[in-house]
Order: C-alpha cells, then sequence, then structure tokens
C-alpha cells in the first residue's frame, strides 16, 4: 500500500497515466503551437496585381508577373498553387502560361499548377500570348495561393488585346490627356486637335460599361454611376487606338 490507500500496482499504473496524458498534452500543444506559427506568419503579394497589353494580330504580347512571399517559417521552401479563374481567348490564340518551376502549353478554366519558390526569393511567372493573326481580347484572371496555408493568397488578371494589321496602340497618345485620376464623378478627356473618336471603358474582367463618341477635342463623361473600382479607357480614331487606365471613386 502507498499513502494514497492504493495497492503499489494500482498506484504506479494510475500514475503512468497521467505522466502520459500530461506528455501527450505538451506534444500536440507544441504541434499546434508549430502549425500555427508556420500559417501565420507567411505573407504571399503578386505585382503587378492588373496587367494590360496590345498589339497587332500578327504579332503577341508577352506578361511577366511577380510572386513574392515573405514567411519566418522554419522550412526552407514553400510550395504555392497556381489555378485558372477567367480564360477564354479566340480560338485561333496560343498561350504559354511558365510558373517558377514549370511551363504548360495549354490551359484552361480550372487549370491548376504547383511551384515552390525557395526561402528568402522571388518567384516569376511569364505567360505569353501568341494572336495568329486573329484580332480580339483576353481576360486572364489567376489565384495563387499557399499549398501550407490556402488563406494566404493573392490574384492577379492580364488583358489582353490584338487588332488587325495596321492599326497601331498608342500613336495618338501623345495627342491626349485626361484628368482627374483617381476620378468621382465626371472624366475628361482632352485632345491636342479635334478629333472623330469611339470611347469605350471597360471593367477589369474586359466587360464594356460604357461607350461614348467624341468630335471634339475635349469631352466630360459622366462615370458617377460606376462602382468604384479600376477601369480601362479605350479610344479608338480610325486606325489608332489609345488605351489607358483610371480609377473610379465616390
Amino acid at each position: 500500500m502507498n499513502f494514497n490507500g492504493l495497492p503499489n500496482e494500482v498506484y504506479s499504473f494510475t500514475l503512468e497515466a497521467k505522466l502520459f496524458n500530461y506528455m501527450r498534452t505538451i506534444i500536440l500543444t507544441f504541434i499546434l503551437c508549430f502549425i500555427g506559427l508556420v500559417n501565420s506568419a507567411q505573407t504571399l503579394t503578386v505585382s503587378p496585381k492588373i496587367l494590360i497589353g496590345s498589339g497587332s494580330n500578327s504579332g503577341g504580347q508577352d506578361f511577366s508577373v511577380i510572386v513574392n512571399y515573405t514567411t519566418t517559417s522554419l522550412t526552407d521552401t514553400n510550395y504555392f498553387k497556381w489555378r485558372i479563374l477567367k480564360y477564354n481567348p479566340p480560338t485561333a490564340w496560343l498561350m504559354s502560361f511558365c510558373d517558377p518551376i514549370n511551363c504548360v502549353a495549354k490551359i484552361a478554366v480550372d487549370s491548376t499548377g504547383i511551384f515552390y519558390i525557395a526561402k528568402g526569393k522571388l518567384g516569376q511567372m511569364h505567360i505569353t500570348y501568341t494572336f495568329n493573326n486573329t484580332p480580339g481580347n483576353d481576360t486572364l484572371r489567376v489565384l495563387v495561393q499557399s499549398i501550407l496555408n490556402p488563406a494566404v493568397a493573392d490574384t492577379f488578371v492580364l488583358i489582353a488585346n490584338s487588332w488587325k494589321t495596321g492599326i497601331k496602340e498608342s500613336s495618338i497618345s501623345h495627342e491626349i490627356n485626361i484628368y482627374p485620376n483617381p476620378v468621382k464623378d465626371l472624366l475628361s478627356i482632352k485632345c491636342a486637335s479635334p478629333i472623330n473618336s469611339t470611347i469605350d471603358i471597360y471593367n477589369i474582367i474586359g466587360v464594356k460599361v460604357k461607350s461614348f463618341l467624341n468630335d471634339g477635342n475635349l469631352s466630360n463623361l459622366n462615370i458617377s454611376d460606376l462602382k468604384n473600382g479600376m477601369y480601362i479607357l479605350r479610344i479608338t480614331s480610325g486606325n489608332n487606338v489609345y488605351s489607358k487606365t483610371f480609377n473610379k471613386v465616390d
């Protein structure tokens, strides 16, 4: 018997059980703290968030995106997953999609890939459109997230346009100013000389939300009904095209 009034065998077994439960609690707490440290210490950013590119249908367009992350975790390598959220180009267009490790020749909505970045390094994603003599446009939206903690994520958008050979982007850009930017209600477009043009406004997913006609050297566009965010202004005059982004605010 011992001082607890229990047989020595029972007392020994009870003590061992308590020690086992105590050690198990310590180990589980350590594991949970380690996982929490790794997850909470990660941050992920993709830059730039929005890229816009244009070219003749006989050419192509290249985009470069930087995947930047920071971590204080103990792991030397961090794995990430990308997923295509939006992609609908003309069927003749070709796409090369390269993450920091692999290149994919053919993608579609919900296509995925996994890559890793060594601790303290940046990862670069490179995307190339080939237009194959086909005018059109596409908006590519991509999600990038941590494999270890999917809540650590960011997205980026590529907007590509091609036009029939002979139309030149930005050939009239030096003659046009838009202001203010950011803009609340009225967006002003001032041209060095009167031009006849079509003015279209697109949201960041490539949907046309407004269209205007211009026949002078100053236009004031009422955009008060647009939601806050970034938009693309596209001015077409004959064979000339000019694109510019602006931000709508309250």
